[in-house]
């Protein structure tokens, strides 16, 4: 049962304000590097090799900060868009604390006293993702006093967007990772914030495995990034492989709702069933939808979303062979070997995730061999063919 999430209480955070250098916006714009990183010399939090290839972000117009396909600011940078506020992991402990447990509560109204959060999430699975941006078609109940109804957004305004963080990998870090550092750094001189923490770790190893990364500050993604609708992927036909997720939704307070509808989708997609070649096709117009400036982007959408579900064990080749075309626009199939995408580089790994990365497995081996052997004798394919191919 999820735990009832209620706001601070504004005169106990009142103090708190994020210590900040002012930076001439100029000087900004000829270098947005400038702003804040989780240092890769940290072992605990991240490192090229523990953030995934491909991240995605939910966006509607009323989320807090700005998200657009060159740019994502988080509230505070959007606020104050003359500073640089001090990196999170520069942060005094306490104030660490209160900011990152808020943030990842997802509360959404705060005091006027309240420093506005400069984090922002992300995500490495899509399924949640698709969740939570079916989520925003909805009313939202937000438990403020009194309580407050959201207005339903359209899906054509609610938008996914995936960002490559190859080159950039040291702007995001897993949030879980982050969470047991906090709480770490405020050991016993604070108990209650740190048991808020520690309530956090313990859901998001089990039932609520969202796979967040967090950036902060301003995150420039100019050519790394692609978006799409949920309007986008719906008509390209989402809920025709899984009519599950167009089931009436059992709405209650922002955000339990969502995670109970992930735990229910979780366990509906561990019952196994056929891919079908419809599937594969319809799961290649939703990768479509994310275009991109590749075609790793399209092809790696589709894979998640074949992913969503337990799958009866068809042959290999004939899902392969159903993306052979989207294959072919990858300028080099080892950008998809799964030490390159990364797949399962996340704390607590959602079942889904770990599905898709069988699947980039099997791609990866059928077509790296086939690439290998291409112009050898007929038989000798025939022969590495039978090697890479196994049931999926």
């Amino acid at each position: 049962m999820a735990t009832v999430l209620s706001l601070p209480e504004p005169n106990n955070h009142a103090a708190f304000a994020h210590p900040n250098v002012t930076l001439d916006t100029a000087e900004l714009e000829r270098d947005p590097t400038n702003w804040p990183r989780f240092p890769s010399q940290n072992p605990r939090l991240s490192s090229p090799h523990v953030v995934p290839r491909y991240l995605f972000r939910v966006s509607t117009p009323s989320s807090s900060g700005s998200t657009t396909t060159t740019r994502i600011q988080s509230a505070y940078s959007l606020k104050y868009p003359d500073r640089i506020p001090k990196n999170f992991l520069d942060l005094d402990s306490s104030e660490a604390a209160v900011l990152l447990n808020t943030h990842l509560r997802w509360w959404t109204e705060f005091p006027d006293d309240f420093p506005q959060t400069n984090l922002v999430s992300w995500t490495s699975d899509l399924l949640f993702a698709v969740i939570l941006a079916i989520r925003h078609t909805k009313s939202i109940t937000i438990r403020t006093k009194p309580l407050k109804v959201s207005s339903v957004t359209q899906p054509e305004r609610v938008c996914i967007l995936m960002v490559d963080t190859k080159g950039i990998e040291d702007r995001f870090v897993d949030a879980h990772k982050l969470t047991e550092h906090t709480k770490g750094q405020c050991g016993a001189a604070d108990p209650k914030i740190r048991a808020k923490l520690e309530k956090l770790v313990d859901w998001r190893r089990g039932d609520y495995k969202m796979a967040e990364f967090l950036s902060q500050g301003c995150l420039d993604v100019d050519g790394r990034c692609v978006s799409t609708t949920l309007a986008d992927i719906t008509n390209a036909g989402l809920f025709k492989i899984y009519n599950d997720l167009e089931r009436p939704w059992e709405q209650g307070p922002w955000p339990e709702d969502v995670m109970r509808r992930l735990v229910k989708a979780r366990e509906e997609f561990l019952m196994t069933r056929p891919t079908l070649a419809k599937d594969v096709a319809l799961a290649v117009k939703i990768g479509r939808c994310f275009g991109g400036v590749s075609g790793n982007w399209a092809l790696y959408v589709a894979l998640m979303v074949l992913g969503f579900a337990e799958r009866a064990e068809p042959q290999a080749e004939s899902v392969c062979e159903g993306l052979r075309e989207m294959v072919d626009e990858v300028p080099d199939i080892n950008e998809f070997s799964p030490d390159n995408l990364r797949i399962t580089e996340c704390t607590s790994l959602p079942n889904e995730l770990r599905r898709a990365n069988d699947l980039v497995k099997k791609l990866y081996e059928y077509y790296s061999r086939r690439e290998v052997v291409a112009n050898e004798p007929d038989d000798l394919v025939q022969a590495m063919d039978s090697l890479a191919l196994g049931d999926i």
